[in-house]
């Protein structure tokens, strides 16, 4: 799969572009200069020339204030509403992200596809006050790489969709343990970062797979041999696509440590 996701060269992203159309690779990066990790930006639109933008550096993003005591690092790390709304609230961080974005991206560009990198990726940035975003269509991805892939014509392949997890950890570690393959490092390092959590049943997540058997041919498992670690690891790849409908969990770890 990475020999596969590194051929996708930036010609490549620029030729799935439509020509309204403007693709945002965020990256971080160590700069010898500043001796620290700066933020920039890959801008790709076509007919117009790959441009690298500068931004900011670690300290300075991660280390902006909102007031005398309250940083944006803070606010993204913990899960305090009051200190989220400091962030979609301020529109000096809104202009300090895509101000010096929006003045090399195209006048005639509408739609933006951004991929962030780094605490960005914590920050609906789409979302941020900025009165010069409403004129476009943004979408969050994870690799602007994504843009060529799902360009290409989706072949009449079977792919796998797991919603509707029933979960019950002694069940499924239990049998996990058996086949003495698989390692739970992730796993244990939840444990020990929040203690046992219990997950609800998600009946959402079976309307989220059923909708999408409805597009595309998938073979969806909701039975518990299709929702255990050892299933996804030895089973994924035989699938072009994998869509798993379940919980999303943020650890509340400081990203400086």
């Amino acid at each position: 799969a990475l020999p596969s996701i590194l051929s996708i060269t930036p010609a490549k992203v620029k030729k799935a572009l439509k020509p309204n159309d403007a693709a945002i690779e965020f990256v971080c990066y160590y700069d010898n200069e500043q001796k620290d990790t700066v933020y920039a930006a890959l801008l790709l639109s076509p007919n117009v020339p790959a441009k690298h933008i500068y931004l900011f550096t670690k300290k300075e993003f991660h280390g902006y204030k909102f007031n005398r005591f309250l940083d944006l690092e803070t606010c993204v790390c913990e899960a305090s509403d009051k200190k989220k709304n400091y962030i979609y609230r301020d529109t000096a961080l809104a202009s300090k992200i895509w101000d010096p974005l929006l003045k090399e991206i195209p006048h005639h560009v509408n739609r933006i596809y951004s991929a962030p990198d780094g605490l960005l990726q914590m920050l609906a940035i789409e979302y941020l006050p900025h009165p010069d975003l409403e004129r476009f269509i943004i979408n969050r991805l994870t690799s602007t790489a994504n843009i060529y892939t799902d360009s290409r014509e989706i072949k009449n392949e079977k792919s796998l969709v797991i919603g509707g997890v029933v979960y019950d950890e002694h069940q499924i570690m239990g049998n996990e343990a058996k086949d003495g393959e698989m390692n739970h490092a992730a796993y244990d390092y939840f444990i020990n970062q929040c203690g046992r959590i219990a997950f609800n049943h998600l009946q959402s997540t079976v309307v989220e797979a059923d909708s999408i058997r409805k597009i595309i041919p998938v073979a969806v498992g909701n039975d518990s041999i299709y929702t255990t670690e050892s299933f996804l690891k030895q089973n994924m790849g035989k699938y072009s696509i994998v869509h798993l409908a379940t919980h999303g969990y943020s650890l509340n770890v400081m990203v400086k440590n």
